[in-house]
């Protein structure tokens, strides 16, 4: 079950959807035939438990993230885990009603994520590792149920992004938070 919209890479189509308590990437023929299915992550099992998250896919690696912010990278052949990090758990992210939303932005050798909470709005990783390469300080703000995008600006690559009550830009090379204007929060807090 999930919300994900498809993606498209090495001649096959990445989808998310959940099992039970696990995120599932599923790997599918161009006729529909399921190749391969990896477990990314824990579900979501709060309020419609559904998997969000659409897959990155870049060259043979997909990128994508759990309801409860468990980042994976996984072998967009064979489906091999190749590596993956609880990045909400292990940044003091914290969730709306509908747990994480976000499919991932790759820059370089960076795939960004959006944890929130009171330690830190974005976090870099290497993507070729998993290991974290910078973290941007605290809006103490909850993640929004939207994905980044990357901008040049003025001679810099900025990382915009949403949260519950705030827009916000990171400079995508060390996570600078360069700017920030609030918005009305949601009813989902």
């Amino acid at each position: 079950k999930g919300y994900s919209s498809p993606s498209f890479g090495t001649n096959n189509i990445y989808i998310t959807g959940n099992i039970g308590l696990e995120d599932i990437l599923f790997a599918l023929t161009m006729d529909g035939k399921i190749l391969w299915k990896t477990v990314m992550g824990r579900a979501w099992n709060g309020s419609s438990p559904e998997s969000r998250a659409t897959p990155t896919v870049e060259g043979n690696r997909v990128y994508t993230c759990s309801g409860y912010g468990d980042v994976a990278c996984i072998d967009g052949t064979s489906g091999k885990l190749m590596w993956s990090y609880k990045a909400s758990e292990l940044n003091k992210g914290t969730y709306g009603s509908w747990g994480i939303a976000e499919s991932l932005l790759i820059d370089g050798n960076k795939v960004y994520f959006s944890p929130g909470g009171p330690e830190t709005m974005t976090i870099a990783l290497n993507k070729t590792t998993g290991n974290v390469i910078w973290k941007s300080v605290s809006l103490n703000d909850k993640p929004g149920y939207v994905s980044p995008i990357l901008i040049s600006y003025a001679g810099k690559k900025m990382i915009i992004n949403a949260s519950m009550g705030h827009v916000f830009g990171v400079d995508a090379s060390n996570g600078e938070i360069l700017w920030t204007v609030k918005h009305e929060k949601s009813s989902d807090t």
